[in-house]
């Protein structure tokens, strides 16, 4: 029988034992310069990529080839532009207007000014190109707006008046009109169209489908390295892991072409839901991780260990969702919808995911550090906590350092920022799937004990599992 010691013990001793357990030091130093270098690699990509947006500005025939403003100061004043040879790689059409100022100008605020608009779609018949199909895109309509600008002349902020997440049409006509000012100074107003770049959708395809095979390479190996085992002899990481890889090749999203072929909303949706829901999965991972990998299959209960966790994260994903939604159909309806100013319940919604996720957080705290405790008792649990903890932590820093430096940094609208997000979330799971492998020593601790089972000798204690692990050596 095993000692006390050993059975205090007992949850590394009958554990399955890792890659990450036997990796020696220059295994580790290997594994994050590949991790730096690869990912390094696809941030240069997407630097060298091509822009994410690309702008059009409607010009009149004896313009020279730059935008004309116009003065909507002027009695019965209209701007009409046309965009062609739009296809399904633009994905997106933005009407975008922008206000110019003189120097001397004292800036201000203007509100509800009174926009009204029109859109048109135009289909040609690719047998007969003088056969146009028109369609009402947006009918008439009005909305109000607020114009901000900056003291000292330039420019004010831009405002987007005219949203289609999809392209219906191959040219589009559009129409402004602004009845009255309301004092605003819309005496030099220009007009842009912002759709997807071409090369860039052809990228975003390709990078996606890359990543997707990978992750469907990564499932097969992990899954061929542990078909030994019994589900029951998995360790916690490993589970979990599995779990995971399905979810990151939800969030690569095998349905991403129906985005471009398919002029509705719902391909738009399901690839927000996809996203959403793995990120969520990573949540409860990393919850479970830092309370489970402490304790054995007897403790990690369904009632008391899965479920409470299970649901925090739940309404995690639930609150996202309806965030979402909500922008997404305010937008349709009105591009410059703005949630906190013209949906005073929206706040309730804001005010909700942020308690959920202060609760994350302490929760996330209490387990990190009942987890550090417990680790210096055992070495090899020390070791899958240390990894796992550091590891994903620089990861977390990472992918935040790097969306605020999207948000606020000095370059925008690259592939980079696209291309970054995608790749670590990737190579975060293939790390994962790669350290937490079954060791060669397990195969042979676990062909040791089945004959033993066989023929009805007694399992092995702790003592015969590290003469074996010695024996391979």
């Amino acid at each position: 029988m095993a000692s006390p010691a050993a059975g205090g013990n007992d949850l590394e001793s009958r554990s399955m034992r890792m890659f990450l357990q036997s990796m020696p030091k220059k295994g580790f130093v290997c594994l994050f310069l590949m991790f730096g270098v690869v990912f390094t690699a696809c941030v240069v990509a997407g630097i060298l990529g091509p822009p994410i947006t690309d702008s059009q500005c409607p010009t009149e025939p004896n313009s020279g080839g730059e935008c004309v403003p116009v003065d909507f100061t002027r009695m019965n004043a209209a701007w009409i532009g046309n965009i062609t040879n739009l296809d399904k790689l633009n994905q997106q059409l933005y009407l975008v207007m922008s206000v110019e100022l003189p120097p001397d100008h004292g800036g201000g605020k203007w509100e509800n000014v009174t926009i009204w608009q029109r859109s048109y779609g135009h289909r040609v018949d690719p047998n007969d190109p003088s056969k146009i199909d028109t369609t009402d895109a947006v009918p008439r309509g009005a909305h109000n707006y607020t114009i901000e600008c900056p003291p000292g002349g330039g420019a004010c902020a831009n405002i987007t008046l005219v949203h289609f997440p999809f392209i219906a049409f191959t040219n589009y006509t559009i129409m402004i009109t602004v009845p009255e000012t309301n004092g605003a100074p819309l005496e030099q107003v220009k007009f842009n169209f912002v759709f997807r770049d071409h090369k860039f959708t052809l990228f975003e395809l390709w990078f996606r489908f890359a990543f997707l095979l990978l992750t469907f390479v990564a499932i097969i190996v992990f899954a061929h390295k542990l078909r030994h085992y019994r589900w029951t002899d998995w360790q916690v990481e490993q589970k979990w892991t599995a779990f995971i890889l399905f979810g990151l090749m939800a969030a690569n999203n095998p349905f991403f072409p129906l985005e471009i072929l398919v002029a509705s909303w719902f391909p738009v949706f399901l690839d927000q839901v996809l996203m959403v829901t793995f990120l969520c999965m990573l949540l409860l991972f990393w919850l479970i991780m830092f309370d489970g990998v402490r304790k054995d299959a007897v403790q990690r209960s369904l009632l008391k260990f899965y479920l409470p966790k299970v649901f925090l994260v739940a309404m995690i994903w639930v609150v996202q969702l309806t965030v979402f939604a909500w922008q997404e159909i305010h937008l349709l309806q009105n591009p410059q919808y703005d949630e906190l100013r013209d949906d005073p319940n929206f706040l309730v919604m804001m005010v909700t995911m942020l308690v959920l996720l202060v609760v994350y957080l302490f929760w996330m705290v209490y387990v990190v550090a009942r987890a550090c405790l417990e680790s210096k008792t055992y070495p090899l649990l020390g070791v899958r906590i240390r990894f796992f903890g550091l590891f994903t932590l620089a990861v977390i820093v990472t992918l935040v350092g790097g969306l605020l430096f999207a948000a606020f940094g000095p370059v925008h609208n690259n592939a980079a920022e696209f291309l970054a997000e995608i790749a670590l979330l990737n190579l975060y799971v293939y790390v994962l799937a790669f350290v937490y492998l079954p060791a060669k020593t397990s195969f042979v601790a676990r062909t040791a004990r089945a004959g033993a089972d066989k023929i009805g000798m007694v399992a092995f204690e702790d003592e015969g599992d590290d003469s074996l692990e010695e024996i391979d050596h």
